[in-house]
């Protein structure tokens, strides 16, 4: 191996192994307040974990740490819709949901019919991971059962992903 990329590795690995877990948190903190959709979570996470080295401890722990940073942004959008309605989306940044579209009517209707198990199913739709919250916070819908549905979906789809990882990076090796 090249001297210079060997040097430019072990500085990346030492990053990771520093920085990575509260990266992890605050990238998936946005994510959970629908600001940052645009980062995947079928690459960003399981990149992290194989970037970590893809220990069970370093997956175990950036599953925990992805989900509770996912659901304390869920939380906070939940919580800022139920204060202030739907102009609390406008107060936060580069979230733009269209509430007219099909997609948002389509998501609404099957809170209306199916409540909980609709959240915890939208939970692993990629392009609908979160939408829940607004119909769900701008009812009357239950806090609490509102983190369980959405915590019980966020644990297993990170889950999921990370497992995947795994399961590639052991074929690989």
């Amino acid at each position: 191996m090249d001297g210079s990329l060997g040097t430019v590795t072990s500085q990346l690995a030492a990053l990771v192994a520093t920085y990575g877990l509260p990266v992890l948190f605050v990238v998936f903190l946005l994510k959970g307040t629908l600001i940052g959709k645009l980062l995947s979570t079928a690459v960003f996470l399981p990149g992290y974990v194989i970037a970590a080295g893809g220990g069970s401890q370093i997956a175990t722990m950036s599953v925990i740490v992805a989900t509770v940073g996912y659901m304390l942004g869920q939380l906070f959008l939940y919580l800022g819709l139920r204060k202030h309605g739907l102009a609390f989306l406008d107060r936060l940044p580069r979230v733009s949901v269209d509430l007219e579209s099909d997609r948002a009517q389509r998501v609404a209707t099957w809170f209306d019919e199916y409540g909980g198990l609709a959240i915890f199913v939208t939970n692993f739709l990629p392009w609908l991971r979160g939408l829940l919250t607004i119909p769900a916070a701008t009812s009357s819908y239950p806090v609490g059962r509102y983190t369980v549905y959405t915590g019980s979906s966020t644990l297993l789809y990170h889950t999921g992903y990370v497992l995947l990882a795994l399961l590639g990076l052991s074929i690989v090796r």
